[in-house]
């Protein structure tokens, strides 16, 4: 995505031409971000559960029966072998996260104690996304991390993750909001200024009205922006190409008999 970002900006100038799709891209970006985020989460949940597993499966090697790696894949659940060993192992037991055992899930219990990894597809995909927008939203400031080192790097990433893009999307909206309404406070402040030089000048009051009528009138056709500065700035055929437009919805106003030259008989 950053680099796709940067090619937008490099190709196009900028990323959305209006203000609300601005904040739109840097919220989906945002969103995006705790979708990988969850993801990451869930799969990290799955293999600590299965570093429990090898844990607690050499530790149960000396027993009868033995408990072999072959017993944790799910091609086996069939196996008579692994039948004989499921009532008697303590694995299930000592790998439970609802269970405070010797082996320490950390924040990866979550996923066992709320039976994510046992929902659907579509339950699984929404609870991920919303693990990862709510601890990147809050920064990791409510994860019950244990002594693992991953875990703790883990958490560390999802902290300072969460401070830059947070940072940086309050920064973007911030700046999009403040373009969208920077012409419309400066027409007002503008609007105002006119309002105090008419009572110090002590104009009379149907001629402040017709003023008030054009700088509405302003306003609305142009959104007070400088058509004469712009028009300067272009090509003369493009110039040529703009003025016809503006002119030619002036011109159709106008009836046929008055550009009709006078007949004389």
């Amino acid at each position: 995505m950053i680099p796709l970002n940067r090619r937008i900006v490099k190709t196009t100038g900028v990323i959305a031409k209006t203000a609300w799709s601005g904040a739109a891209y840097n919220l989906l970006l945002y969103v995006l971000a705790s979708h990988v985020l969850g993801a990451i989460w869930y799969l990290a949940s799955i293999q600590r559960q299965h570093q429990c597993w090898n844990i607690q499966c050499k530790n149960e090697r000396n027993r009868t029966p033995a408990c072999t790696p072959l017993f944790l894949d799910c091609s086996a659940k069939d196996n008579p072998a692994r039948q004989a060993w499921l009532t008697t192992t303590n694995l299930l037991t000592n790998c439970d996260a609802q269970n405070d055992g010797n082996f320490q899930f950390g924040m990866f219990a979550e996923a066992f104690t709320n039976h994510v990894a046992e929902a659907s597809f579509i339950d699984k995909y929404f609870y991920c996304l919303w693990w990862g927008l709510r601890n990147l939203s809050s920064y990791g400031q409510n994860l019950m991390t244990s002594t693992y080192e991953g875990e703790t790097l883990f958490s560390i990433g999802i902290c300072i993750m969460g401070l830059v893009l947070f940072a940086h999307l309050i920064g973007n909206m911030q700046t999009y909001m403040q373009s969208a309404s920077a012409r419309l406070e400066e027409w007002r402040i503008r609007r105002r200024d006119t309002e105090e030089w008419m009572r110090h000048r002590q104009l009379p009051t149907e001629l402040q009205e017709r003023v008030r009528r054009f700088v509405q009138y302003k306003w609305l056709a142009t959104r007070d922006v400088d058509e004469e500065s712009i028009l300067k700035s272009l090509p003369m055929d493009i110039r040529r190409q703009i003025q016809r437009h503006l002119c030619l919805a002036l011109v159709r106003r106008v009836s046929f008999r008055y550009l009709m030259p006078p007949i004389n008989v």
